[in-house]
């Protein structure tokens, strides 16, 4: 079971501990995360450590990546892995310690496990995320979204149409197409891929 073979294998780094996900309601961290909930049960999780006190939580979700990868394999269902909680305890931030427990995606790429993280949070965004040098922001969504508003702008334009009316004066009479807001709306998300350490083929190495 590939499941299984992570949980084996993925080792924490140094400074932090393993973890299970009920730990994110019991140690507090549920407090100071925006998703009160705690991760999927087979999610592999750590936590750090600072002064005999449990001050950050991370858990990896392995999942699959949906469309072209090159890192398929029929023999591995789960290609692809996303950190499904990363917190830190209000005293213990601006520290860099996030970047401590995102280093814990050392151990998935070495196994061929790519690992990206997603936030709907616009701060979370631009003042943590972006800030870091272990993580890339993917473009491509945003790409794909820009592309959508160009063709449904393309859309609005074509049904514009003539009309005119009984007195013979010429006019514009169009339809309205919705088009795509600019900024992303609360069904959006930002997602930045771990870029620290490369990714090992799971075949090839």
């Amino acid at each position: 079971d590939q499941l299984e073979a992570l949980h084996r294998h993925v080792a924490p780094p140094d400074g932090l501990v393993a973890s299970s996900p009920d730990r994110f309601v019991a140690a507090g961290f549920a407090d100071c995360h925006y998703v009160s909930s705690p991760p999927n049960a087979r999610d592999v999780c750590f936590e750090l450590l600072a002064a005999g006190e449990a001050v950050g939580f991370i858990s990896f979700g392995p999942e699959q990546f949906a469309g072209p990868w090159p890192l398929k394999l029929p023999e591995r269902p789960f290609d692809c892995c996303a950190v499904s909680r990363l917190v830190v305890k209000p005293p213990w931030r601006r520290r860099g310690l996030s970047d401590r427990l995102l280093r814990a995606a050392d151990a998935f790429h070495r196994l061929g496990v790519p690992v990206r993280i997603t936030t709907r949070k616009l701060e979370v965004a631009d003042k943590v995320f972006t800030r870091s040098p272990l993580l890339a922001l993917d473009d491509a969504p945003r790409r794909a979204r820009r592309r959508t508003r160009a063709i449904a702008a393309a859309d609005a334009a074509r049904a514009i149409v003539p009309f005119v009316p009984p007195d013979d004066r010429p006019r514009l009479f169009h339809t309205s197409t919705p088009i795509a807001a600019n900024s992303r709306g609360s069904n959006l998300g930002f997602t930045f891929w771990y870029v620290a350490a490369p990714v090992r083929h799971p075949r090839d190495g």
